[in-house]
């Protein structure tokens, strides 16, 4: 049986659904749902119990059950370092094991890993764009420098720590990082 996400499939528009929402309170508010993330996670896994079962893999775009409940394992886990090193919120976690479900184990990783280049980009731009790029630019000078000479380098300021404490809403890099990860799905589409 071939598991395999089409493009236009239930799968894909449960979690382009549920990432352009969480993206939305995200930046509005700084919260992802778990009205959005548990409802998602458990269609997402009844999706692929289904196709596992030979009903309709095609359209639902399932990529198994036991694929997909691995996925999810593994993007949680990745998606909840930052949680548990205080960086992040428990949102971006469970949005990271609606990722993994949705689109298996690689192209879960794939995403996830994608989102966080995404989102380092975009959190540098902003930093940079809020304080200027000389303070972002001693800002990194003393936290990698600091790390490694640590009696060569001062430790960071007050206002540097600060800096790298400003909240992030991660959930619209999840959303770039899903539709990156998903072009080739787009263009067979149209092709």
């Amino acid at each position: 049986m071939d598991f395999s996400m089409p493009p236009a499939s239930v799968a894909w528009a449960l979690l382009f659904a549920a990432a352009l929402f969480s993206a939305y309170t995200d930046i509005r508010w700084r919260r992802i749902y778990n009205a959005v993330t548990y409802p998602t996670f458990a269609c997402l896994i009844l999706l692929n119990a289904f196709a596992s079962l030979g009903w309709g893999n095609e359209r639902l775009g399932a990529v198994g059950v036991g694929y997909a409940l691995a996925g999810a394992a593994i993007c949680l886990a990745i998606t909840a370092i930052p949680y548990l090193t205080n960086t992040g919120g428990a949102g971006d976690a469970k949005l990271g094991a609606v990722i993994g479900a949705a689109l298996g184990v690689e192209k879960g990783i794939i995403a996830v890993l994608v989102s966080f280049v995404v989102a380092g980009v975009l959190a540098t731009t902003l930093l940079i764009w809020r304080r200027g790029p000389l303070f972002v630019a001693k800002t990194i000078y003393h936290r990698i420098g600091h790390f490694f000479v640590p009696l060569w380098i001062a430790p960071l300021s007050e206002e540097q720590k600060a800096l790298l404490r400003e909240p992030f809403p991660m959930a619209p890099s999840f959303l770039i990082g899903i539709v990156i990860t998903s072009v080739p799905y787009v263009r067979a589409f149209f092709e």
